[in-house]
């Protein structure tokens, strides 16, 4: 069901420990409120501070318009009254989606927006967070609006994060919250700050999740399997760059047991 955007103001920005502005710099490289990455499939990118003291990790927000025609948001950050404009241009919001129990601070912003959007998230998030209206919990198999445009993999292995990975058929391009990251360097006009960063996520954070976060480590590579087997062309993250081309290898190097 398609969603309407109603009244002004709009909702208020929740009180979140993070801050999202739409500065130009690495992590929005074109300035642009929405770039293209394909027919029918945009990214709002952000800078995105954890906290005060924190580098910009980047955020990203990516929309899919569906072959009815509606919008599907996948990890919604700051909402803002220029973005809701430049949504309308592009369809009616029908599904706002946070995947991951770490990326839920905007969520409720949104929905208070758009009322007629389903609303989804982790296994967990409704008993975390009553307020946010949830239309339902993600798994493995997409609700029955999704199936025709969307695969998905629920990693239940990594429960800190119940994370769902989707992957968008006609343009093959998969989407992860935090189960990976990708930051490059200096050249490519990252701060000191974020590419530290980087490199503690391509460390210690890494091996975490595969050997700590991951309670079941036989589940957690077969979950990993079945994303790597959808070969996909493109690679969106939550935080860092995007991936274009060469996914598998980006999967392998973060996943060496592929």
């Amino acid at each position: 069901m398609a969603s309407s955007v109603v009244g002004t103001p709009m909702e208020p920005v929740p009180a979140v420990k993070w801050s999202s502005t739409t500065a130009k710099g690495w992590s929005n490289p074109t300035g642009q409120l929405l770039r293209p990455l394909d027919d029918n499939i945009w990214v709002a990118e952000r800078t995105f501070f954890p906290s005060a003291s924190a580098p910009d990790i980047g955020g990203k927000t990516t929309i899919i318009k569906l072959a009815d025609g509606s919008l599907f948001v996948h990890n919604p950050l700051l909402l803002t009254r220029e973005l809701v404009d430049a949504l309308a241009a592009l369809g009616p919001v029908s599904h706002i989606v946070s995947a991951s129990l770490a990326h839920h601070g905007y969520m409720a912003q949104w929905l208070g927006n758009f009322p007629n959007a389903v609303g989804l998230g982790p296994p967990g998030l409704a008993d975390k967070c009553p307020h946010i209206p949830l239309a339902g919990a993600l798994g493995d198999t997409p609700v029955p609006a999704l199936a025709a445009d969307v695969e998905q993999v629920w990693v239940s292995a990594v429960p800190t994060f119940s994370e769902t990975v989707f992957f968008h058929r006609p343009t093959r391009t998969v989407l992860v919250t935090d189960l990976l990251m990708h930051f490059g360097g200096k050249a490519e006009g990252y701060s000191w700050g974020s590419r530290l960063v980087g490199a503690v996520f391509r460390g210690p954070v890494r091996r975490a999740t595969r050997s700590v976060l991951a309670t079941d480590r036989a589940a957690f590579r077969e979950q990993i399997g079945r994303v790597a087997a959808w070969k996909a062309q493109r690679l969106v993250m939550a935080h860092g760059s995007i991936v274009e081309g060469d996914v598998d290898a980006a999967l392998r190097n973060w996943f060496p047991f592929l």
